[in-house]
């Protein structure tokens, strides 16, 4: 691993289309493979604060939690498969100016990890303030190779625990292949983004003069309070029908970034008819936590806004 202001991923090192990590001006190659992983389990929990995607509507809580099994997989290649937000990719502890570069080919999922189960950790319980939700289960079957169990999600619209800073605690009741356990994260303040190479937001869109993705793309946002120690990951992704593109920049949540060129000239200039450009930002809090049989478990409290670039 390379020193402490490098990216240092949990997850990303090992996609398929082997990403390139750009420090604030310097392009640097990230590693060329992971060593197979012996079996293992971990579990993550995300809580992400986010807009309903319809003009004027509310905020919604989204609950998704993952009880994992597997055995030579890359964690990365699992959590991807799984649909995990882009925020939970990263190590919350090593705050950075780097960025990595990623392209990938949303129609290769079925070329999954063999062995990966997701466990059944009983019935999940989010709580926050005086409200009790109930999480849903989902069975997961075969569809990917080696790939089935128990995923867990709820949508809650109209949630306010990321504007009153309540803490978030998610309790499962345990089964005969996780324990029980309970877990709690006080949320980050909300994140909005102000500005993009100082054109102004309107919702959620920012017109953008021509070429201004050939130039290094500064981003202002609402600062954390001083002395917070929230972290930002900034993230560009282009998007088209069967490939996605990324620029994903951990930083200081100093209010203010930039991306640099060179990471962004690694992005593919053309993803076909129906490409998009979107930018997020996202302010992260986390806490680490085991339980019985259960070594390793992260839970995410995730703040974001976004951006569609015109």
């Amino acid at each position: 691993m390379r020193s402490t202001h490098t990216v240092a991923w949990l997850l990303l090192t090992a996609i398929a289309a082997a990403p390139h990590a750009c420090a604030a001006g310097d392009l640097d190659a990230g590693p060329s493979g992971v060593e197979a992983l012996q079996r293992e389990r971990f579990a993550l929990i995300t809580l992400v604060d986010a807009d309903s995607g319809h003009p004027g509507g509310d905020r919604e809580l989204v609950a998704q939690a993952w009880f994992v099994e597997h055995e030579g997989a890359d964690r990365a290649e699992v959590l991807r498969l799984l649909g995990v937000p882009e925020g939970a990719f990263v190590d919350p502890a090593v705050p950075t100016d780097a960025c990595v570069v990623d392209t990938r080919d949303l129609l290769a999922g079925s070329r999954g990890p063999d062995d990966v189960r997701l466990l059944d950790a009983g019935e999940l319980l989010l709580e926050w303030g005086g409200a009790a939700e109930m999480l849903d289960s989902h069975y997961i079957p075969d569809v990917y190779r080696g790939v089935g169990g128990l995923a867990y999600d709820g949508v809650f619209p109209g949630s306010r625990a990321f504007e009153a800073a309540l803490p978030l605690t998610i309790r499962a009741d345990g089964s005969d292949e996780v324990a029980e356990l309970a877990v709690s994260v006080t949320p980050p303040p909300a994140v909005r983004v102000h500005a993009v190479i100082g054109e102004p937001i309107a919702e959620h869109q920012a017109v953008l003069p021509e070429g201004a993705l050939d130039e290094p793309l500064r981003v202002t946002w609402g600062r954390a309070d001083p002395g917070a120690s929230d972290l930002s990951v900034v993230l560009l992704e282009r998007r088209g029908f069967d490939r996605v593109a990324t620029v994903s920049c951990v930083v200081e949540d100093d209010g203010e970034f930039t991306i640099p060129q060179a990471a962004l000239q690694r992005l593919p200039l053309d993803l076909g008819p129906d490409q998009t450009d979107r930018l997020l930002v996202q302010r992260l809090r986390a806490v680490s936590f085991t339980a019985p049989g259960l070594p390793d478990g992260m839970a995410f409290a995730i703040a974001r806004d976004w951006v569609h670039l015109e």
